[in-house]
C-alpha cells in the first residue's frame, strides 16, 4: 500500500472539517430559513424608565374663598346665630340682623390640585371670644362633599389645628367649609389684636 503524503493527509483533514461545519450550518438551518448562521433569539426585551413625583397641593377656590356675615347687631334678651350653610343666614327676630345676611348659601371650597390624596387641618387666626366677644360667644364651622369623613356637626374654629376633610382625591377633589356664628346680647367685637376679620388657614398633610 502506498505512503499517504503530509500534503495529503493535511488535504484530508481540510476536507472532514468543511463536511462537518456544512452539516453543523445545515442542522441549525433546517427549518427552512435562507442559508446561515445566527446567535441571535427571535425575540428580546428592552426597558423604559421613569419616575413620578408626588404632588400634595391644595387650593382654596377664588370664587368660594370668604364668607362674610357684615355687621351684626346684638339682640337683647339672647343671642342669636348666623349660619352659612342656611339660605335665611341670620335670626331676624326683633330686627337683629347682619348686613351680610343676602339670602344665600355661602361656603369656602378648597380643591386638591396635586396628584395624590389629601387629608386638610384648618386653624383660624381668632379665636370666638377675640371676634365677637361677650359671653360664651361661637365661631363653629362644618364641611360637606368630602371623599372620606365631612365634619357634619357644628365644631368650634380657632387656633388649635382641627381636621376639616379626612381625604380628598386628587385632580379636582374638593370639599367645602360653611361657617356658624353665635352673637350674645353682651357681644362687644374684636379683641386681642382681631381685627373683625379670622383669617382660615388650610393644611394638606
Amino acid at each position: 500500500m502506498a505512503e499517504i503524503s503530509n500534503s495529503t493527509l493535511a488535504l484530508l483533514v481540510f476536507a472532514a472539517l468543511v463536511v462537518t461545519v456544512g452539516t453543523t450550518v445545515y442542522t441549525i438551518n433546517s427549518d427552512g430559513t435562507t442559508f446561515g448562521l445566527t446567535g441571535r433569539a427571535t425575540s428580546d426585551t428592552g426597558n423604559v424608565s421613569l419616575s413620578i413625583a408626588s404632588a400634595l397641593n391644595i387650593q382654596v377656590d377664588p370664587g368660594n374663598s370668604t364668607i362674610a356675615f357684615g355687621t351684626c347687631t346684638p339682640r337683647a334678651g339672647s343671642n342669636y346665630t348666623c349660619a352659612s350653610n342656611d339660605a335665611v343666614a341670620c335670626d331676624a327676630v326683633f330686627g337683629a340682623n347682619c348686613t351680610g345676611d343676602n339670602g344665600s348659601i355661602r361656603f369656602i371650597r378648597v380643591v386638591n390640585v396635586g396628584n395624590v390624596n389629601a387629608s386638610v387641618n384648618v386653624t383660624s387666626s381668632c379665636t370666638a371670644a377675640t371676634l365677637i366677644g361677650g359671653t360664651n360667644p361661637q365661631l363653629q364651622f362644618q364641611t360637606t362633599e368630602c371623599n372620606a369623613t365631612n365634619v357634619t356637626t357644628w365644631t368650634t374654629l380657632g387656633t388649635t389645628t382641627t381636621l376639616a376633610c379626612a381625604r380628598i382625591a386628587p385632580t379636582s377633589g374638593a370639599f367645602r367649609l360653611f361657617s356658624n356664628v353665635t352673637i350674645p346680647q353682651d357681644a362687644v367685637g374684636s379683641s386681642g389684636g382681631c381685627t373683625g376679620t379670622s383669617t382660615l388657614t388650610f393644611t394638606a398633610i
